[in-house]
């Protein structure tokens, strides 16, 4: 019909506990389950067949409308304030233009639809932003079933017996730990933040056939071992480059690198979030 999806209203069949409703939306909005479980006071949606829709309405998916159906309907409460609009005739390649609320017989209205951006938030007014987010934990209210069992009872502001009602929370490591590398990661790999980082550092020779870079890099682990600092030696037999770039992988906070100056006992020392890199003195690592 060359119009704005605006104008439209879909009827979209659901099965909600094995009984078929219409459920009315604006065409460019999307049904939220739990919104519509919730206003139909049931225990579970889903979106009809298309074999089911033949079967409730007579017509095939895409040309169902409102009018004259027999069944329930409820419509999002955006359709409440449309007029004008085109819906499904129930006839395959048929519409109604112009349909308004009074066309619409014994239809209930709630909000089912799922928010997008730029939905005016039921609070402020103002529009709404949609963001990814990461569940890193659970919170579960168990009510009785543990403390009946367990005859767990406390006494109440009238000294009676009263059984306790329960919960549980938690924050799930290793979702912590998925959510901490998805934000805190970039193109080379992980950067861990030194408070849960596996290891404070990675100590590196650039050159493990060269002996005073080598005895160098095992001389500054062992030290740092003593002073209780986890650390890592990357002595591996295969190149530098390979080594660097596994220890950027890791995401060890820092990278504690011995080569040119190594007779000198001087370091190079790599900030893995920054990128920066000093030179440092064996004694100054320890201020680092």
């Amino acid at each position: 019909l060359g119009i704005d999806s605006k104008k439209l209203v879909k009827t979209l069949i659901y099965i909600a506990d094995k009984k078929p409703v219409a459920v009315l939306i604006r065409g460019d909005h999307e049904v939220q389950d739990v919104k519509l479980i919730n206003a139909l006071n049931a225990i579970e949606v889903r979106l009809a067949s298309s074999e089911e829709v033949e079967q409730y309405v007579n017509c095939g998916t895409g040309f169902v409308g409102p009018i004259d159906l027999k069944l329930d309907i409820i419509a999002d409460k955006e359709v409440e304030g449309m007029f004008n609009f085109v819906t499904g005739a129930n006839e395959r390649d048929h519409h109604f233009i112009n349909v308004n609320l009074k066309d619409i017989k014994n239809a209930k209205y709630a909000d089912i639809k799922k928010a997008k951006s730029g939905d005016l938030c039921v609070s402020c007014g103002h529009n709404l932003e949609v963001m990814r987010g990461i569940e890193v934990g659970h919170i579960f209210k168990l009510g009785t079933t543990y403390s009946k069992r367990l005859n767990l009872t406390v006494l109440d502001e009238n000294g009676k017996d009263t059984t306790v009602l329960m919960g549980s929370y938690g924050i799930g490591l290793g979702r912590t730990m998925a959510a901490i590398v998805e934000q805190l990661s970039d193109e080379k790999g992980i950067i861990w933040p030194e408070n849960i980082a596996p290891f404070n550092a990675m100590i590196l020779a650039v050159n493990n056939n060269d002996k005073l870079q080598l005895k160098a890099s095992e001389d500054l682990y062992e030290t740092l071992k003593m002073a209780n600092l986890d650390v890592l030696l990357d002595d591996r037999n295969i190149s530098f480059g390979a080594r660097m770039k596994d220890s950027e992988l890791l995401g060890i906070p820092f990278i504690i690198v011995a080569g040119k100056k190594a007779d000198e006992i001087i370091f190079e020392f790599i900030d893995r979030k920054t990128g920066s890199k000093t030179e440092v003195t064996k004694a100054d690592l320890f201020k680092k």
